[in-house]
């Protein structure tokens, strides 16, 4: 008889991973600057945005893009970068179980999953949605994660011991200080991110 430890070896075996994937900026752009050259007649771009934060920006400014990120209007009609839905698909086929994982404002967490629906239909298990004074590692190790990509929260699951890829492009100036650190895999995209289990060991 089967045993959980004897199951999860046996997947293991096979390289059948479990995958958390962030959701914004990463499944889907936030076209926040856009936005807030809209609002204020600005011409800001990403080269601008040098801090996930925005306290590099006037603090009106700043304040807007908060609200932007509360605002289901915004946030859940955003876009989803193109060849994510192939690549997912595929990871899916290939016997990989996969969480979308979030900080979204938990306000937002019925229209996010309409939104998952639409543009990525029977591809996740569950989505996930963290509080700020939560850990998203936290969450990555309850589902057993073997494998996390994020555009922001890489440092707590690399402490973590979860093999971890960073999304970082020209519109993501704000983590490009992660560049830096050699515990992270890079990918302009996720269609770039690669799942070859066997370097992670060496």
């Amino acid at each position: 008889m089967y045993n959980i430890d004897t199951i999860v070896n046996k997947i293991k075996s096979k390289n059948k991973l479990t995958i958390g994937v962030d959701i914004d900026n990463v499944l889907f752009h936030i076209p926040i600057v856009e936005h807030i050259n809209e609002v204020f007649d600005t011409n800001y771009t990403y080269e601008d945005q040098s801090d996930w934060d925005f306290t590099n920006f006037p603090e009106h400014i700043r304040q807007e893009a908060f609200a932007a990120f509360k605002t289901s209007e915004f946030m859940c009609s955003t876009k989803p970068f193109w060849n994510n839905y192939c690549t997912l698909r595929d990871w899916k086929l290939a016997g990989h179980t996969l969480y979308a994982i979030t900080r979204r404002s938990v306000n937002l967490m019925s229209d996010t999953g309409r939104q998952l629906d639409r543009h990525y239909p029977n591809i996740f298990k569950d989505f996930i949605f963290v509080t700020p004074d939560d850990s998203k590692a936290r969450w990555l190790k309850y589902v057993s994660a073997d494998l996390h990509i994020d555009d922001w929260d890489v440092e707590d699951s690399v402490a973590a011991g979860i093999p971890t890829w960073l999304i970082t492009n020209d519109k993501t100036k704000y983590n490009h200080k992660f560049r830096s650190n050699t515990n992270l895999y890079q990918a302009s995209s996720l269609e770039h991110v690669k799942l070859d289990h066997t370097k992670w060991q060496s």
